[in-house]
C-alpha cells in the first residue's frame, strides 16, 4: 500500500527534488547535475530508461573525476 501510494505521488517527489536543487545556489554544478541524474525516476519507454541510465553513469564518473579503465 505504501508502495502505490508513492508511485502515484512520484510527481510531487520529482518536483520537491528539483526545487531544492535550485534553490541551493552554494552547490557545484557538478553536484547538482549528479543528484538530479542519480534520483530522475524511470519512465516507460526502454530508450529513455537506457538514456537515465548513461546519463546517471557520465554524472558520476564527471562528479569524482573517474577515467574508465581498460576491459578485460
Amino acid at each position: 500500500m505504501i508502495n502505490i501510494k508513492w508511485q502515484l505521488s512520484r510527481d510531487k517527489f520529482s518536483e520537491d527534488i528539483k526545487a531544492t536543487l535550485k534553490s541551493s545556489n552554494n552547490r557545484l554544478v557538478k553536484y547538482k547535475r549528479l543528484i538530479q541524474a542519480i534520483i530522475t525516476l524511470p519512465s516507460v519507454s526502454l530508450k529513455d530508461k537506457i538514456y537515465r541510465r548513461n546519463n546517471a553513469i557520465n554524472a558520476v564518473v564527471d562528479y569524482y573525476n573517474i577515467k574508465e579503465g581498460r576491459v578485460y
